[in-house]
């Protein structure tokens, strides 16, 4: 085999294409290896003058994915911020994908509903977008991280 290896013993290669959104100077990524994929830190666009959303950046990672025909069985918030909890909808709705966010998304969610004033009913429990277990099977170990706490109304911020 004058040194080649047996392509059929690898495994395939795990492979990251990445999108900038240049509105929000935001990287999200797909990870994928074969055929099976996660999206992670996508973003739904906001335009503060006509005060709209658009799907524009998810649809051109969704153009990707479609592309190369991988399945997504996962999207993933790494950090809570609006743009991405916002755009997790768009890939559950489109590809059945299961949000993965940060065990204590909870609280970030109670903070948000009290700083805000939104509706008591507003979920503080994370089910909404958390629904489920971080990936696995991939080759690919996802890592989860701690989200410093956001000060309270009122409180100094250090």
């Amino acid at each position: 085999m004058d040194g080649e290896e047996d392509k059929e013993d690898k495994e395939p290669v795990v492979k990251i294409q990445h999108f900038f959104d240049e509105q929000t100077g935001t990287l999200s990524y797909v990870v994928y290896q074969a055929r099976t994929g996660v999206v992670i830190d996508p973003v739904r666009n906001y335009d503060p003058k006509s005060a709209r959303t658009s799907w524009k950046s998810s649809e051109q990672i969704a153009s990707f994915i479609d592309a190369e025909g991988i399945d997504i069985p996962y999207v993933i918030d790494t950090h809570a911020h609006a743009d991405h909890m916002t755009a997790l909808p768009f890939f559950k709705e489109r590809y059945g994908a299961r949000t993965v966010t940060g065990a204590r998304i909870g609280e970030i969610q109670s903070t948000f509903r009290d700083v805000y004033n939104l509706d008591p009913d507003f979920a503080v429990d994370g089910s909404v977008p958390r629904s489920g277990p971080p990936p696995s099977g991939m080759g690919v170990c996802a890592v989860c991280r701690r989200t410093p706490p956001i000060p309270r109304r009122g409180s100094p911020i250090r």
